[in-house]
């Protein structure tokens, strides 16, 4: 995902946000800094993984095998966890631009034979023993 508008110390931050729900989990596989846009904002490519794939925040496929990458819910809880205004543009909703705060868009990211919904391609309901996820969801 490209992030603009936030400083290294926001996306540091937002990130230990995530761990809060996500048991210090998710970390950073890249965070770096890609310049400035054309009205002098910072802007920085982020990608999110995991630790380990048998803890919560980690990616599943339609056939259950582990992804290490974290998962739709992990994703989610960082962009509200950004400050206002930041912009997010990501691949994985076909470049939508999103804004910390924004609904979270919830695809089907299977097959028209094997449809999966991103938000079930995780194994975060394994960890859910209350019934309520431990983590917000803004849909």
């Amino acid at each position: 995902m490209i992030i603009i508008g936030a400083s290294e110390e926001e996306i540091k931050a937002a990130l230990a946000c995530v761990n809060e729900y996500f048991h210090d989990n998710i970390r950073f596989k890249t965070c770096e800094s890609t310049g400035k846009t054309r009205d002098k904002r910072e802007k920085f490519t982020v990608t999110l993984t995991v630790n380990n794939s048998n803890e919560i925040g980690s990616k599943r496929s339609f056939e259950g095998r582990k992804i290490a990458a974290a998962c739709w819910h992990a994703h989610g809880v960082f962009f509200d966890s950004l400050p206002a205004g930041i912009e997010i543009r990501t691949s994985f909703y076909g470049s939508v631009v999103t804004q910390a705060g924004d609904p979270w868009h919830d695809l089907d990211i299977g097959s028209a034979y094997r449809p999966l919904m991103a938000s079930d391609a995780c194994n975060c309901m394994e960890w859910n023993t209350s019934g309520v996820l431990p983590f917000p969801v803004n849909m």
